[in-house]
This record gives structure tokens, C-alpha cells and sequence, in this order.
């Protein structure tokens, strides 16, 4: 069942809201209460989106208006989507299109509903598949793409587990950069806490290496600013990111 949330009050007001009454929702689905609304209805500006409260991941808001800021005309990729968040943002801000990968058929069907929601779906095309192998496939078609957005699920929340985890987002990476045509950007993400944003840069950079492609650094990227990292908990910095274009 979805609810749509709607404010007077300032936009801020209204994400603090949001925020809390979705983070009581999921206490309550937690403990196995009855909660009738399983689905937020929300708005931030142009764009609105479904938010499964009992499964719903970060709201990357800031980063995917950066990225919408760079769609316009662009063939967009948008691997391990989930609920399609970034595609949404690009789309709506004139990106040609857009491929959304993910593993979860639930999550492609929220994808579905937000694309639908926002009169962008005859522009998107969805596959569910491991984006790995999603990834390793395109490239051997010969795809070509003018945005790519990595933004996987963590891949260690372990400390002794980092060396793996980093394998994988070089493998990633690698992939992402082979499918960028000249003057493409990539916005790519970690949310693995233990993978310190100096370790993610230093994977990447030979990702880029190993790929051959000529990469320029755009800017860093981090977590929205209503989630702020307290310097005496090291935990609360949990999203790093670079925005990468090929030249």
C-alpha cells in the first residue's frame, strides 16, 4: 500500500519527517507489528519516489542531482540500480536513456514504479542479472555508453575482508571505464565502510590503468550533508565516491 507524503513546512522539515517516520516503520516490521502503510510516497523538488520502508537503502540526493547535472543527451548506465534512483534524476533532466541492472526483481520493480511515476519509463530499459556478468557482457558486445553510475551494496562490511572486497570494485571499475565512450563521465560508489576513500581512489586508478583508458578526476564524492560524518565516529562515513570522465 502507498502512501503519499506531502508538507507545508519547509523541505528540510519534511525530510526530517520522512526520515523518522520511516525509520519507525521499519522498528515496527522489525518486531512483526501489524503497519499498514509498507510504502512511502515522496517528493524532493521535480522528482518523487516509492521508498520501501521496511528495505529501503541511503538516499543519495545531492549525488544524483550532481549527476542528473551532467545527463543531458547522454546514453546512460545505471549498474546495481535498485530502485533506480539515479536513472530517474538523469532521465528527468534529459538523458536519451538509460539501462538499469540489478540482481533483485523486487528492486526492478520499484525501479519500475518510480520510472513510471515520473512518465520516464518509455525511455528506460531494465534487466535483472548479476551486474557483474551484466557488465562483462555489454563489454562484449561492443556497448558504448556517455554516463555510467556504479553504485553497488557494500561488498565487506568486515575488516579482514577488505582485500576481497577490493578485487571486486577493480573488476567493476575496469568494466565501467571499457564501456565509456571519449568525454564520458562515471560517478562510482563504495558504501563498504572498511574501504577508506584513499584505498577506493588507489583501486580505481588502477582499474584505470589496467583498463588503458585515460581517466581525469572530477571530484570527490561523499554522503549528503543531512548525514553528516562525526569525526569521533569513524562509522558514520560510509559512502565514498569519485566522478571519473574518460578523455
Amino acid at each position: 500500500m502507498a502512501c503519499p507524503v506531502s508538507s507545508n513546512t519547509s523541505l528540510a522539515g519534511a525530510r526530517r519527517s520522512v526520515a523518522v517516520n520511516a525509520s519507525f516503520l521499519k522498528a515496527l516490521l522489525a518486531v512483526g507489528s501489524l503497519v499498514l502503510i509498507a510504502v512511502l510516497v515522496v517528493s524532493f523538488g521535480v522528482i518523487s519516489r516509492t521508498i520501501d520502508v521496511a528495505r529501503s537503502q541511503r538516499l543519495e540526493r545531492e549525488n544524483r542531482a550532481l549527476v542528473a547535472g551532467l545527463a543531458r543527451g547522454r546514453r546512460m548506465l545505471d549498474a546495481f540500480c535498485y530502485a533506480g534512483g539515479f536513472a530517474c534524476h538523469a532521465l528527468l533532466a534529459g538523458a536519451a536513456s538509460a539501462l538499469l541492472l540489478d540482481s533483485s526483481a523486487d528492486a526492478l520493480a520499484q525501479a519500475r514504479r518510480n520510472l513510471s511515476l515520473n512518465g520516464v519509463e518509455e525511455r528506460a530499459t531494465l534487466r535483472e542479472g548479476n551486474a557483474f556478468d551484466g557488465l562483462r557482457e555489454l563489454q562484449a558486445r561492443g556497448e558504448r555508453f556517455s554516463l555510467v553510475v556504479l553504485d553497488p551494496p557494500p561488498f565487506t562490511r568486515r575488516k579482514d575482508a577488505v582485500e576481497a572486497a577490493a578485487r571486486g570494485y577493480k573488476e567493476i571499475n575496469l568494466r565501467a571505464l571499457r564501456l565509456l565512450e571519449p568525454g564520458g563521465v562515471l560517478a562510482t560508489f563504495s558504501c563498504s565502510h572498511h574501504v577508506a576513500p584513499a584505498l577506493f581512489e588507489d583501486i580505481c586508478r588502477q582499474a584505470a590503468g589496467d583498463a588503458a583508458v585515460p581517466t581525469r578526476l572530477l571530484s570527490t564524492l561523499t554522503q549528503s550533508r543531512d548525514h553528516p560524518v562525526l569525526l569521533n565516529v569513524p562509522e558514520t562515513r560510509y559512502l565514498t565516491g569519485l566522478l571519473l570522465e574518460v578523455v
